[in-house]
């Protein structure tokens, strides 16, 4: 009995020594607030491009025009919500008579985006036509979306050999909400 009693005792002064020392607690806290910043950033990767008409292999046969996919198109955006579109435009320049200039962008879903919508725009003009639509918050990676350029010629009767520079024909790309 007495046996008994000196194991409860000891039980008893565990329990209150052990309650003791997990009741003595006490904390504090930091309120952290993160801040998403909207972001609209658009280059172009890769130099100045060259197109030039081809001559044909057989006396008859139509001249054709060079295509050239050394170029890209790059973004990062963080939306406020909207998507984003790509617009490209002539700025400066004109395309020689009897010849149209096209762009095309891979499809970037092929490439690792989010779904993108990708477009040729065919004839490029002075006029902002969409190129990429359907643009989230994301990133291409410094790589960019590869863009193909096609001088097409349209009319051989209307070409004219320009000056030993060519006609230099300024594409801007801009970057913007979707109207």
């Amino acid at each position: 009995m007495r046996t008994i009693r000196r194991v409860l005792s000891i039980l008893v002064l565990l329990a209150i020594s052990v309650g003791g020392v997990f009741a003595a607690t006490d904390s504090d806290f930091h309120v952290v607030t993160i801040n998403i910043a909207e972001v609209v950033m658009i280059a172009t990767v890769g130099g100045n491009i060259t197109l030039s008409t081809t001559a044909p292999g057989t006396a008859g046969d139509p001249v054709a025009g060079d295509t050239d996919s050394t170029t890209a198109v790059a973004y990062t955006t963080i939306n406020g919500g909207a998507d984003r579109v790509i617009q490209a435009g002539i700025t400066a320049g004109t395309v020689p008579a009897g010849t149209k200039l096209t762009l095309s962008v891979v499809d970037p879903a092929d490439s690792g985006g989010d779904g993108l919508a990708a477009a040729t725009i065919d004839p490029l003009s002075a006029v902002d036509t969409d190129l990429i639509t359907a643009i989230g918050s994301t990133s291409t990676g410094t790589a960019g979306f590869a863009l193909t350029y096609t001088l097409v010629i349209t009319d051989e009767n209307l070409l004219v050999v320009n000056t030993p520079l060519g006609a230099d024909i300024t594409v801007t790309f801009t970057l913007g909400d979707s109207v």
